[in-house]
């Protein structure tokens, strides 16, 4: 829920308030953000690789990264909306590429120790499914209600801004709301879980990885392990989205949204 809260905030809200309420040029907005996605790409797997390995924190292998990023992301992402007036465009541009790489560095140290939790709860498959199931009705319920709130609270339309993202007023307010919200949605998953995961970790002599009984893959190697078990991304690499594509002779190369997935 967190990443999710996340994701419709900064994909929503950051792109327009920087471009057309803070005036950033639009090229810097597409290099910060680059920049971020980019080193998002990079840490995620360390991040995974560090939990897997992680021994002797006091609060478990897991939830020790997963309470040290709620500050962070609080903090990244209550800033983000809240630049300085009268700031260059260069000191702009900083400012959205710190706070913004704060931000998703914290919820990465959240999600991915979160999200490999999620698997070693319940040795039961049913139990494992019905995890998985809640986390999504969490999931979706944060895509329907987070925006209902956004645009019925903050972003109303009004005569002196008939397109309300134009207004700098409800930004600063519209970022604590998401900074509050996503440390608390944190810290509930968080210690929710605390008290069982401590005695898997207890009682599973396997639950952790060590330097000795694993490999450490390059970041390179696991990336293409990733398109080599991902069906979708074989598919494309395979040519078969090409066949896809042209698979209608004299017709224009059009692809339907469903034609997209290939394979579930």
């Amino acid at each position: 829920m967190p990443e999710l809260l996340k994701s419709f905030a900064w994909d929503a809200f950051v792109l327009v308030f920087y471009a057309q309420v803070v005036g950033l040029h639009g090229g810097l907005i597409g290099i910060a953000i680059a920049i971020t996605i980019a080193f998002d790409t990079v840490v995620d797997p360390w991040i995974g690789a560090l939990s897997d390995r992680l021994r002797g924190a006091r609060f478990g292998r897991r939830h020790s990264l997963m309470f040290s990023a709620v500050l962070p992301f609080m903090i990244g992402i209550a800033l983000v909306f809240t630049p300085p007036a009268a700031m260059s465009q260069m000191m702009t541009f900083f400012w959205l590429l710190g706070f913004g790489l704060l931000a998703r560095c914290g919820i990465s140290f959240w999600t991915v120790p979160s999200y490999a939790m999620g698997g070693e709860l319940s040795r039961d498959a049913d139990e494992r499914r019905l995890i998985a199931v809640l986390r999504n009705v969490g999931n979706q319920l944060v895509i329907l209600v987070v925006p209902i709130v956004a645009f019925s609270l903050f972003f109303v339309q009004s005569s002196a801004f008939p397109k309300p993202q134009l207004d700098p007023a409800p930004y600063p307010l519209f970022g604590l709301l998401v900074s509050l919200l996503g440390g608390a949605l944190m810290l509930v998953g968080g210690i929710g879980t605390y008290r069982h995961a401590r005695m898997i970790e207890k009682v599973d002599p396997c639950a952790a990885v060590t330097d000795d009984d694993a490999p450490r893959p390059s970041i390179i190697g696991a990336f293409l392990n990733a398109i080599r078990i991902t069906p979708n991304i074989r598919a494309i690499v395979d040519g078969r989205f090409s066949r896809a594509v042209h698979q209608f002779p004299g017709q224009p190369d059009v692809v339907a949204p469903g034609d997209l997935f290939l394979e579930n």
